[in-house]
């Protein structure tokens, strides 16, 4: 299928294909920035383009996704290699819907990622780039619809009555988290990395980030979230991200012995592959006290104070990746870790749902960080760009609930 468009007098060929969904991106940006009605009627293009956006974004999604299902087992693999796995809505769509499906069907469900550099790295960060400056009841509606898919993935994973194991060989980033922090079984190998370095792209850690990252030890997830720390092998098990350590080179071993699940002990299976590597060589043991210390601070000022004052190599080197972050995004991250310790899953679901759709609205960190991200831009542009400019009553607005019928919607909750 190939879509033809018009613009000053040049005519402009897609061919319609999964690698061609970049340029779709590009041309809806360019479509709906151009001023010069007398050469290209935006209204039509931008019609012609939000169907193709429409197919391709959430349609034509069963090639990014195998499912293998066996007696008891079934078997998810991301199969979008090239874009490192990353996450459509039609894709979430795909498993939520299967989800449901199997929950009263299946024994086992396991997922995992192609390719040799990555699990998951998160959402497709060129659609919301190309709606850039945008404001438009199609984009409000397919934000809507896309955070839908994306925000209830942790939710259904987490409530699972059936066993869920996430096979998080490779890099693990973003909404990667979704698939893997409510799994059962989080599976890291030495070649794991796992990282949520969102404040970077003026976002914050979703994906439930907010309700794993409050609970673990040491104020760890609050280095996470705040810095965009990144976590290798068996730190990522140390960390309490992950629950086992498989060599890589026995993970295909383990992946069949699961698929075979007769009904014994899944534990049991996992744990003949487990490398119980000792605590002591956490390789965060040294700053442990640095972190608890600067980190439990209520305010992302009073962080950058305490590391500050430690004045130690590494503290400076975590104060040059919060300088580098968004500050609005900074204060944002940090509240929603302190609030998701009091909230059940459900409701950190909701949250990030909420916070998700306001950051995509027009004028966000969230354009200026993606577009830095792509390479259009070397340092960003924050607004505002400093964290004292960024007001507590600013930061708060983001977590009010929205009107009824724009709230997240969970089953069995």
């Amino acid at each position: 299928m190939s879509v033809i468009f018009k613009q000053n007098n040049l005519t402009i060929m897609f061919k319609f294909g999964l690698s061609k969904k970049f340029d779709i991106r590009r041309l809806i940006h360019k479509t709906s920035c151009n001023k010069d009605s007398n050469n290209i009627n935006v209204t039509e293009n931008l019609a012609k383009a939000n169907r193709i956006w429409e197919t391709c974004f959430w349609g034509g999604c069963e090639n990014d996704i195998k499912i293998k299902d066996y007696e008891d087992t079934s078997l998810l693999t991301l199969d979008r290699p090239d874009s490192l796995n990353s996450l459509t809505p039609g894709i979430c769509k795909i498993i939520n819907e299967n989800l449901q499906k199997w929950k009263s069907s299946k024994k086992l469900i396991i997922i995992e990622g192609s390719g040799d550099k990555a699990f998951c790295t998160g959402g497709y960060l060129k659609m919301p780039h190309a709606y850039r400056g945008i404001q438009t009841e199609h984009y409000e509606w397919n934000k809507l619809k896309t955070f839908q898919e994306y925000y209830s993935l942790g939710y259904n994973i987490g409530t699972l009555k059936v066993p869920f194991v996430a096979l998080m060989n490779n890099v693990v980033m973003g909404l990667g988290s979704a698939l893997s922090l409510q799994a059962k079984y989080r599976i890291v190998t030495e070649r794991s990395i796992y990282a949520m370095p969102e404040v970077a792209i003026g976002y914050f850690p979703d994906g439930t980030a907010c309700y794993t990252f409050p609970r673990l030890q040491n104020h760890i997830g609050h280095l996470l979230g705040i810095t965009g720390y990144k976590l290798k092998g068996i730190d990522i098990v140390h960390s309490g991200i992950a629950s086992h350590f498989v060599p890589s080179d026995k993970l295909e071993d383990l992946k069949y012995e699961l698929i075979k699940f007769n009904g014994s002990n899944i534990e049991e299976i996992i744990n003949k592959y487990h490398v119980n590597n000792s605590s002591n060589n956490f390789s965060l043991n040294p700053y442990i006290d640095i972190i608890e210390n600067c980190f439990s601070a209520p305010t992302v000022e009073e962080i950058l104070e305490r590391l500050k004052k430690d004045d130690s190599k590494w503290s400076q080197k975590l104060i040059k990746m919060i300088n580098f972050a968004s500050p609005t995004s900074l204060k944002l991250s940090l509240l929603i870790i302190q609030r998701g310790k009091g909230l059940d899953l459900a409701d950190c679901a909701r949250m990030d749902f909420r916070m998700g759709y306001r950051l995509l609205s027009y004028g966000s960190d969230m354009f200026e960080g993606i577009h830095t991200f792509f390479g259009y831009n070397k340092k960003p542009q924050w607004n505002p760009p400093c964290l004292e400019d960024v007001t507590m009553d600013k930061v708060k607005s983001y977590f009010d609930n929205l009107p009824p019928e724009k709230e997240l919607k969970l089953s069995n909750s």
